[in-house]
């Protein structure tokens, strides 16, 4: 294009100095603008091409790096994974991965186009004059090398910037995923401020990466405006000392500019790929791991003989601490064994050791004689099916959970019919039918990752998971307290259940509670790393050792029990009877229902000025950084008068003063480069600033107020902690696009139109007019590059938050899935939501390929007119050389750099829609109304009339009419079988729920009506699956209470019986501790758990299952230290869901709850023996 416009205006100007014929002039006019028109079919054609096979190959070479990233986490150590952290994961499938597809499919294209547009340009150049080409290509260096080193400090901040962006997004996934424990222990403002911390980590590297990105595009406009003077300054020394022709030096001219303009487009996609290479080289380094050892490969059938031979071993947090010493174990086959020890005994490491997820520091295991090493993992986990004690589940169907127990099994093959028969008779088998066929959906409900989506109960999951392990019918059974959460007529069940399938497997029991395991034939007693004893039940009795201890200790409660029944004060049946039969009564529920919030609707807009709002603090900052814009917009009218007059002064005769005339225009050339060059640096860097500071606040204002949202928000919403991670990291940098950067932009794109129109009517008003009518098909080109970007992601955005979601919680469960050899069946369902985001894609690039291609041969269709009607004006109506060449230069190369501009804006179309998700997670419609005067909390009685809850309108009622009273200082248990609403009972009265009918007091106030930080203040859980978070020992015990001295915090640990294991860890309380407590037996979690609630010194104490993980000694101690209310007024008020009597006879009042309703109630005492309710669930 440069040789048609060089040598077209070598035709005009040679007729306007020679008085040639108009006719001649025309014709040769016309053929060079019909050669324009061809070359710009020709490159549509090029750009549809170039467009459709990027973005095809883009598209597919993402979802490939999507689907590796995603299969390379199961050749990971679990620890490993843990360390890495969810939001690290997040970012890699979804932000990372999307700027690699963005790379790959628009990038490198712009790159090639851009390098072959500089490449043919100064190839051009140099065959018309090689001399002044040559001279003028020494700005490349100037270029090349100060960018090669800027884009490396770019990359590396940018690394740094996204690694504590991604650490915070852990914390968020954690907060997110234990909600309740967070609310309950009033932490949202410590989680809110560790996330922050994370995000102000990020502040300074992400200053140096927009100071760097700044200099950066300012140093390409500086060289490329400073060239234009040495163009200019050498054009006019050939034309003087060579001769040359003006319409070769104006050809090399426009060769070169347009050159260095494709080279300032180039040195942004090496900005691009700089930090591609950075992003491409944290995943590569994930999916390059490989599994410390290969693999054995037997396959043959295991009969289930295992031997630990000298088994030592150690967590990596605390490599002096052995928790198997020279451990030696022989498990006979078709037998049951049961592991009994102290809570941190080493009993779940066995089982993680013979699994495969941790390796020995020494010593071998065996199966069936042969190294655990030398058979096939995925063979030997065909045969092993492990209930754990926290069972995970996954975001499907109740069938595909339980179903996801015959993967590799023979009877996977077998057709859907036979597997969801076998799926309903394995639920069936643990008492789970009735209670799947009364929800809504049976089998097809659907199931969250910790089973809140069918608001199940612990009994029912662990039921469940017990089913998922049942239907795989293996040769091995390893049973992790598998009763722990179960009433004693649900454990006789399921304890029967497990007898009848015993068959010829091996069973290995983990057990606590030594009535459960009184007649297994091999009992081994784990103590200080190593097998203390081992036989029957009746021979270690006989022994008086370690076993006869802890029998001791759980005969010594039955004891107390007994002599409190002996004193027990008469319990006339009057009484009791008065008590009973609650579910008789026939009131209609109150007309009080709990409504989340006051739901305020908010527009699109209002989401959108919402953020904008959030850059207020930098308003000076904001004001700097746009008249910086404009001052970088006025340039381009003075870039085209400079221009104008070096030409016109070239074309005419050249005069004594031509060299001095050239000089002064070089000059303020070099000025109009600085002016450039720093309005560009500042405003850039000043924006960027504030943009990162309005992305920091959005983040941390979603996550401040999804964290305070009532727990239903979660239960009913469509959010769940993938999707709530996804919009705050991913979706979160789009909303650079709604930031004054990019409007400063639109402002730079206003002022340099307006003043380039301006300019060009003032000059020559009939050119302009005829120019500015076409001039909007050039700004379309750079308008429909946003736009395409825009429809092409804002398609897939739905598939990717299930993708993230998939990844998320197969993170948090990965022990699950490698215990089930679920690997592939996770894998594909992974694929197939990448698969179908990517079919989207791929739907609409042909038509958006089209789109843009059409566009961009607008240049050269606009370039064409401008030629032909200012040749036409030129040689008919006298324009002069000047004003054509002016108007020529401001309107055309005005209006591309605009769309250029344009281009370079952040996806606004993306960003409005990600506005929109913000505003979801800060409306207030799943919160209280704040708005609502607010009573403090007291301590005193507590009482439920009528109290009725259900999760969702479809769902049947969870509880139904209940009434209790519950006096301060009284010790509270409630009782009931698996499923009878007891832990929703217990999220009701420590105001994670509210009633749907009925209503709640403390103090005779409603807790409606409540102020959630003072209740909270009061009470505290032990939740009954405890929560670790990545945090030191220290921030796990005082979560909730800070201010808590070191004295207080070492005391409830000596309490909770976990002082000495806390000592023993390498840095005491300041010890790291993984995510979800890696490391820890379960054991260790509740006491852990149990401490920080003691830490607190509540009012309130509500329990589940406090003592479920703890032998009979410690289960002991902890209650009494948990019951002792010496340290409030009034006394501690303790609510108790208990399985075990000994935790149930030191109540005072005990309520019993069956399908819902309270129906029995009393002292332990008179309830003992009088209830064949009562009895038949202790």
């Amino acid at each position: 294009m440069t040789i048609a416009i060089g040598s077209s205006i070598s035709v005009f100007v040679t007729a306007n100095n020679n008085d040639g014929e108009q006719s001649t002039v025309t014709q040769e006019i016309n053929f060079r603008v019909a050669l324009m028109c061809i070359i710009g079919a020709a490159a549509a054609l090029a750009y549809y091409l170039q467009i459709l096979c990027w973005m095809v190959s883009g598209a597919r070479i993402a979802a490939n790096m999507k689907r590796a990233y995603f299969a390379s986490l199961f050749r990971h150590e679990v620890d490993d994974l843990h360390t890495l952290g969810i939001g690290k994961i997040t970012e890699a499938l979804s932000t990372n991965t999307s700027t690699l597809q963005d790379v790959l499919s628009q990038q490198i294209g712009h790159f090639i186009h851009a390098l072959t547009g500089f490449l043919s340009a100064f190839i051009i150049a140099f065959a018309r004059n090689w001399k002044l080409a040559l001279i003028l290509s020494s700005v490349l260096p100037a270029i090349f090398v100060p960018i090669s080193l800027m884009s490396k400090q770019l990359a590396r901040n940018t690394r740094s910037a996204a690694s504590s962006v991604s650490e915070g997004h852990t914390v968020a996934a954690e907060a997110f995923s234990a909600v309740k424990v967070v609310q309950d222990m009033q932490a949202e403002s410590q989680m809110a401020a560790r996330y922050k911390q994370h995000l102000r980590l990020a502040r300074n590297p992400l200053r140096k990466k927009t100071f760097w990105q700044a200099a950066i595009f300012s140093w390409v406009f500086f060289v490329l405006f400073s060239s234009y003077a040495l163009a200019m300054w050498e054009g006019a020394n050939f034309l003087i000392s060579d001769g040359v022709d003006i319409g070769v030096v104006t050809n090399v001219l426009f060769a070169i500019i347009l050159g260095i303009i494709s080279l300032g487009r180039v040195s942004r996609c090496i900005h691009e790929f700089a930090v591609a290479a950075s992003i491409g080289e944290e995943l590569f380094g994930v999916t390059s791991h490989t599994a410390d050892k290969p693999e054995g490969s037997l396959t043959s059938p295991i009969l289930g003989h295992i031997s630990f031979r000298d088994v030592t071993f150690a967590y990596s947090s605390r490599p002096s601490d052995l928790v198997l010493d020279g451990l030696n174990l022989d498990i006979s086959p078709r037998q049951t064994t049961a592991i009994v020890g102290t809570s941190g005994a080493g009993k779940s490491t066995l089982v993680s050791l013979l699994q495969g997820f941790i390796k020995p520091l020494s010593g071998q295991i065996l199966v069936d004689g042969s190294p655990l090493s030398s058979y096939s993992a995925r063979h030997l986990r065909n045969q092993i099916a492990f209930l754990p004690q926290e069972p995970r589940f996954f975001t499907m169907s109740i069938y595909e959970n339980v179903r996801l127990g015959l993967i590799g099994t023979r009877l996977e093959k077998q057709p859907e019919s036979v597997q969801r028969r076998l799926v309903a008779e394995a639920c069936a088998s643990v008492g789970l039918a009735a209670v799947i066929e009364r929800l809504p959906d049976g089998y097809s409900t659907l199931m969250g990752t910790d089973g809140l989506g069918t608001a199940m109960s612990g009994g029912e999951k662990q039921r469940l998971a017990l089913a998922r392990a049942l239907v795989r019918d293996p040769r091995v059974l390893i049973l992790d307290e598998p009763t722990s959460a179960l009433d004693r007529e649900s454990e006789s069940f399921v304890q029967a259940t497990i007898e009848r399938t015993m068959g010829d497997r091996t069973i290995i029991i983990i057990a606590h509670r030594l009535d459960t395991i009184r007649n297994v034939g091999s009992i081994a007693v784990l103590g200080r790393g190593n097998v203390a004893e081992r036989g029957s039940h009746a021979e270690l009795v006989e022994r008086g050792g370690l076993y006869a201890s802890f029998l001791r200790a759980q005969d010594e409660t039955k004891q107390r029990t007994a002599r409190k029944l002996e004193n027990q004060i008469d319990y006339t049946a009057s009484d009791h009877e008065a008590s009973r039969g609650h579910d008789k009564e026939s009131e209609k529920p109150g007309k009080d229902s709990y409504a989340p919030g006051v739901t305020q609707r908010h527009t699109l807009l209002d989401h959108v000025w919402q953020i904008v709002q959030l850059n207020r603090p930098e308003s000076q900052l904001l004001v700097i950084g746009h008249t910086a814009s404009v001052v970088s917009a006025a340039v381009y009218p003075v870039q085209a008068y400079l221009f104008a007059k070096v030409i016109a002064l070239s074309a005419s005769t050249i005069g004594p003063d031509f060299h001095d005339s050239v000089a002064r225009y070089s000059l303020l050339f070099i000025a109009v480069a600085v002016a450039k060059g720093v309005s560009s640096f500042t405003a850039s860097f000043s924006l960027g600033i504030c943009c990162d500071r309005m992305i920091e606040r959005a983040r941390s204002k979603g996550f401040e107020c999804t964290i305070e949202r009532n727990v239903e928000w979660f239960l009913r919403g469509k959010y769940d902690t993938a999707a709530i991670i996804f919009t705050l990291l991913n979706q979160g940098n789009h909303l650079a696009g709604l930031h004054s950067s990019s409007l400063a932009v639109f402002v730079e794109i206003v002022v340099s139109l307006a003043s380039t129109a301006i300019f060009s009517l003032i000059l020559a008003w009939k050119y302009a007019l005829v120019l500015l009518s076409v001039v909007p098909l050039v700004f379309a080109s750079g308008y429909f590059r946003l736009r395409l970007i825009a429809l092409y992601s804002s398609s897939v955005i739905r598939w990717q938050v299930q993708s993230s979601q998939i990844a998320s919680e197969s993170v948090a469960s990965l022990v699950t899935i490698i215990s089930f050899n679920a690997q592939n069946y996770i894998r594909a369902r992974y694929d197939d939501s990448v698969d179908e985001a990517t079919k989207l894609t791929l739907r609409r690039i042909w038509r958006q390929a089209l789109l843009f291609a059409l566009t961009q041969s607008f240049v050269f269709l606009v370039n064409a007119l401008a030629i032909w009607y200012g040749t036409r004006l030129v040689t008919t109506e006298g324009l002069g050389l000047f004003q054509f060449f002016a108007v020529f230069i401001a309107l055309t190369f005005g209006a591309q750099d605009a769309g250029e501009m344009l281009s370079r804006v952040p996806d606004l179309t993306t960003a409005t829609v990600v506005a929109g998700h913000f505003g979801k997670l800060w409306d207030t419609s799943g919160s209280r109304d704040k708005t609502q005067e607010l009573v403090a909390a007291t301590p005193g009685p507590i009482a439920l009339r009528d109290a009725s809850f259900q999760y969702r309108l479809c769902d049947p009622a969870v509880l139904s009419r209940i009434k209790m009273t519950i006096r301060q200082g009284q010790h509270v248990a409630i009782v009931g079988p698996s499923g009878s609403g007891k832990s929703t009972l217990l999220n009701i009265l420590s105001l994670v729920l509210m009633p749907t009918g009925g209503s709640m007091t403390l103090n005779d106030t409603d807790t409606r009506l409540l102020d959630p930080a003072t209740f909270r203040v009061l009470a505290s859980t032990v939740p009954q699956e405890p929560t670790i978070f990545a945090a030191t020992v220290r921030f796990n015990l005082l979560l909730g209470n800070p201010r808590a001295t070191t004295a207080q915090a070492i005391d409830a640990c000596r309490r909770a019986g976990i002082l000495n294991f806390i000592q023993s860890l390498p840095d005491g309380m300041d010890t790291m501790l993984r995510g979800g407590g890696g490391g820890l037996s379960v054991g260790q979690k509740q006491r852990f758990a149990i401490a920080r609630a003691l830490v607190r010194n509540p009012h309130l104490l509500l329990l589940d299952e406090p003592t479920a993980s703890l032998d009979a000694k410690t289960a002991k101690v902890v209650m009494a230290a948990l019951c002792d209310g010496d340290g409030t007024e009034g006394g501690r008020t303790v609510v108790t869901v208990a399985h075990t009597l000994a935790n149930v006879m030191q109540a005072d009042v005990v309520y019993v709850l069956k399908e819902g309703r309270v129906v029995e109630s009393g002292s332990p005492e008179a309830l003992r023996g009088s209830s064949r309710l009562f009895d038949q669930f202790l």
